[in-house]
């Protein structure tokens, strides 16, 4: 699912892009991006707070990504959305549920990233 809506965006897949992971958990989505876009660089974010995930963390993050081969490519970082700053600008934004979760005030978010 998510290759296919990653195919479908007006990027190229060997293009150098900034890709940024909202609430990034243990990494699964960055290392579906790297997979995808071979060149690009991925930033991961999360407060690593949530329940649902009690044991993640950047430490478990980097080494999935490690596992996979990506380590090179993705950095995770620890923080906030509401408070992220973004020293770069980013190609691509993605999150697995994450803004669908903050209900309204997603909005703030989008506005922004």
């Amino acid at each position: 699912m998510f290759t296919d809506a990653f195919a479908s965006l007006p990027v190229g897949r060997n293009d150098e892009l900034r890709i940024l992971n909202v609430g990034c958990g243990l990494g699964f989505l960055s290392c579906v991006s790297a997979e995808f876009y071979k060149n690009a660089r991925i930033t991961g974010i999360d407060t690593f707070e949530h329940a649902s995930l009690r044991r993640s963390s950047p430490k478990r993050a980097k080494e999935n990504a490690r596992i996979l081969g990506f380590s090179d490519r993705i950095d995770f970082n620890k923080g906030d959305v509401f408070r992220f700053t973004p020293v770069e600008k980013f190609d691509i934004i993605i999150s697995n549920l994450v803004f669908h979760n903050f209900g309204k005030i997603r909005f703030k978010v989008y506005s922004r990233l």
